[in-house]
C-alpha cells in the first residue's frame, strides 16, 4: 500500500501564474472526467490547457531529477484565486493515477498503524519534493482518514514557506482511491487569509463527490421511520429464520448489459432483543442462521468497524458464499439501534467487485432515521 500512496503525492508546490480574475459570491458545480465533481466559488478562474501543460512540464522537470514523476499521472484541472493584484491566494487542482491499484474498500480498512507509517513516508517525501521547489515544510499537521459523501478519503495538511516570494501557504492532499479512478485533489490557501479562505476551502472538500454508476433516488419507508436512496422502487417481503424475523427491501438492477446486483435492506427483529454488547452474536448467528439457508458456504472473508457519513456507526463485513455453483459475494452494514439490527447489503458475482465498491458507499450513507 505505501508504494502506492507514493504515488499519489501531488506537486503542490507548482509555480503560481497569472490570469485575470471575475468575482461573485457563490458556488459552481464542476464536473470532473470519472464521475468526480467538485464545487469551487465561481470568482476561482480554471487554468487554460496551455497553462496546466506548461506548469505540469514545470513539475516532469524538477520532480525528474528527485525521481518522484509519474509519467501515467494526469493534470486533469486547475483553478486558481486571483487577489485584485494578480497574485494567487488559493489553488486548486486534480490529478488522476490510472495505474493505481488500491480500492474505496482497501482505503476503508486501513489500520491506524496504516495511516501512521503512511503519514511518515509522505512527510518525508513532502519535505523532499519542497526542497526541489526552493521550498521547505513549516510545519507538518498529519494525515487522517475522512469520509467525504460516502468516499474514504486520506488528507494530509501542512504549511510551507514561500515561493517566488508569494506568502506562506497551507496545502491540504486530499488522496480518495478508486483503483484506475484514483485521484488527489490539492488545495491550498496564503495563511495570511486563513480567516477569509478556510472556510472555503472546506465546503470545497465537503463537496467533493464520486458519482455511482448507478444513480439512487430517496425512497422513505415510513412504516419504519427511515429514508434510503435505491435504483428503483424495493420490494418488501418478510422472511422467517432461526431466532427471529426479517423485514426485507429489496431491488435489484443491472450494473451493466451482462450483470445485475440486488441492493438490499433488513430489518431483523430478534426473538432476543439486540444491542451493541452483543453485535459479535449476531452477526454470527445472522450469517449460520440467515445467509446459510440461502447460499452454500457463507463465510465472513473481511470484517472491520465503520462508520457512514450521518455519523453512524456499525460494523462492515464481506460474506463470500456459493449460488448455483458460482462465487457470490456480499458487501455488509449492520448496526444496533433501538433494539433492532439494522442490515443494508449488495450482492453481486465475480467481476465487478470495483465497480460496485462506490454503489454500496452511496447506499449505505445515504440512510438516515426521519
Amino acid at each position: 500500500m505505501k508504494q502506492s500512496f507514493l504515488k499519489l503525492l501531488p506537486f503542490a508546490l507548482v509555480i503560481m501564474s497569472s490570469v485575470a480574475a471575475y468575482s461573485a459570491d457563490n458556488f459552481v458545480k464542476i464536473t470532473l472526467p470519472k464521475k468526480v465533481s467538485v464545487e469551487l466559488p465561481r470568482n476561482w478562474t480554471a487554468l487554460s490547457r496551455n497553462l496546466r501543460i506548461t506548469l505540469d512540464s514545470t513539475v516532469q522537470s524538477v520532480t525528474e531529477q528527485i525521481g518522484f514523476f509519474d509519467a501515467s499521472s494526469d493534470l486533469n484541472f486547475a483553478a486558481n484565486y486571483f487577489e485584485d493584484n494578480g497574485k494567487t491566494a488559493a489553488i486548486f487542482n486534480i490529478r488522476y493515477y490510472p495505474d493505481l491499484k488500491l480500492s474505496q474498500q482497501d482505503a476503508a480498512q486501513s489500520t491506524p498503524n496504516d495511516v501512521r507509517d503512511i503519514n511518515a513516508l509522505i512527510r518525508a517525501n513532502v519535505e523532499k519534493g519542497g526542497k526541489a521547489f526552493g521550498a521547505s515544510v513549516i510545519e507538518w499537521r498529519g494525515t487522517k482518514l475522512q469520509q467525504i459523501n460516502g468516499a474514504t478519503a486520506f488528507i494530509s495538511e501542512y504549511t510551507r514557506t514561500p515561493i517566488e516570494n508569494n506568502g506562506e501557504f497551507c496545502s491540504r492532499l486530499v488522496r480518495i482511491f478508486r483503483k484506475e479512478d484514483s485521484y488527489t485533489i490539492t488545495i491550498s490557501y496564503r495563511l495570511s487569509q486563513e480567516r477569509l479562505l478556510r472556510p472555503i476551502c472546506d465546503r470545497i472538500i465537503a463537496s467533493i463527490r464520486n458519482q455511482s454508476m448507478i444513480d439512487l433516488t430517496d425512497h422513505p419507508i415510513p412504516a419504519e421511520g427511515v429514508t434510503l436512496a435505491w435504483p428503483s422502487t424495493p420490494k418488501v417481503q418478510l422472511k422467517k429464520f432461526p431466532g427471529g424475523e426479517i423485514l426485507n427491501y429489496q431491488a435489484v438492477t443491472e450494473l451493466t448489459s451482462e450483470r445485475s446486483v440486488v441492493l438490499s435492506f433488513r430489518i431483523l427483529k430478534l426473538a432476543k432483543p439486540a444491542s451493541n454488547s452483543n453485535t459479535e452474536e449476531l452477526l454470527n448467528n445472522y450469517v449460520t442462521g440467515y445467509l446459510r439457508t440461502f447460499y452454500q458456504d457463507a463465510r465472513v472473508v473481511k470484517k472491520s468497524p465503520r462508520k457512514t457519513s450521518r455519523r453512524i456507526e456499525g460494523h462492515y463485513f464481506r460474506v463470500q458464499a456459493l449460488s448455483s455453483g458460482q462465487n457470490a459475494y456480499t458487501e455488509n452494514f449492520f448496526f444496533v439501534q433501538r433494539g433492532r439490527m439494522w442490515h443494508l447489503s449488495l450482492l453481486y458475482g465475480d467481476g465487478i467487485e470495483e465497480a460496485t465498491s462506490s454503489l454500496f458507499d452511496a447506499f449505505i450513507n445515504s440512510f438516515r432515521f426521519d
